[in-house]
């Protein structure tokens, strides 16, 4: 029987209900580029860091800096506008706290690992930030999902090896990152995750931690490593 010591959690789509939010802000900067995008498109998008997303919105354009600041603020002044006029309440996904609380009742040690360079203004906005343990958003490392850096990261600073993490992720790219990292991969909310994820939930409601944990065959470490662990390009 395998054993876990933590739980690190994707942020949008996953605890905070912001897809649409990430996607009206992507679809202004793809209109002021002068093409649209459509909501099968922003699959691509999901898990990944901004910059690249500009390569994947203007894959035959060769940007200049100016251009890409001047997206980037677009991206950036849209998302926080919308997401300023958002009631907490109504930006947390049901029964992530309950989740959470859960995995802090079983001595699990808990992490953010999410793309967004405004990770921690989200969870401020949804009161969230002191729940985590370590919280890495997209400037911690410099390769993006679906490589496993960001995982590894958030698991060397929480001292636990990536074979006893667990991540819940809500992207395709992000549940590759994870499995790279040897961690186990939980699918919620995004079909297109079931197909590569130990297994799938369609929200997070479903879950019940010490039902998965049953299920996958896992058990709570009784003892965790203190020393930091992970590979060093995943590493600032």
């Amino acid at each position: 029987m395998s054993t876990i010591g933590s739980i690190i959690f994707d942020l949008d789509g996953v605890l905070v209900n912001t897809i649409e939010m990430h996607y009206q802000a992507w679809r202004k900067v793809a209109q002021s580029g002068g093409r649209d995008l459509t909501y099968t498109e922003m699959e691509a998008l999901r898990g990944v860091r901004r910059d690249k997303c500009l390569d994947i919105l203007f894959p035959h354009s060769d940007l200049t800096p100016d251009k890409i600041d001047e997206y980037l603020h677009i991206k950036h002044t849209a998302y926080l506008d919308s997401l300023t006029q958002q009631h907490p309440e109504d930006v947390l996904i049901p029964n992530a706290l309950n989740l959470i609380i859960s995995a802090q009742d079983m001595n699990l040690r808990l992490g953010i690992a999410s793309s967004s360079v405004n990770a921690h203004r989200v969870l401020a906005h949804v009161g969230l930030t002191s729940q985590f343990d370590v919280i890495a958003d997209g400037s911690q490392v410099t390769r993006s999902k679906p490589h496993p850096d960001i995982f590894l990261w958030v698991a060397g600073a929480l001292g636990v090896s990536p074979q006893h993490a667990m991540v819940f992720e809500d992207s395709v790219a992000g549940i590759h990152g994870a499995k790279q990292a040897g961690m186990y991969g939980i699918g919620v909310a995004n079909p297109e995750t079931q197909s590569y994820a130990d297994t799938y939930y369609q929200n997070l409601s479903e879950i019940d931690l010490n039902t998965l944990f049953q299920n996958l065959n896992l058990t709570v470490a009784s003892h965790q490593e203190k020393q930091l662990t992970g590979d060093n390009h995943a590493r600032n």
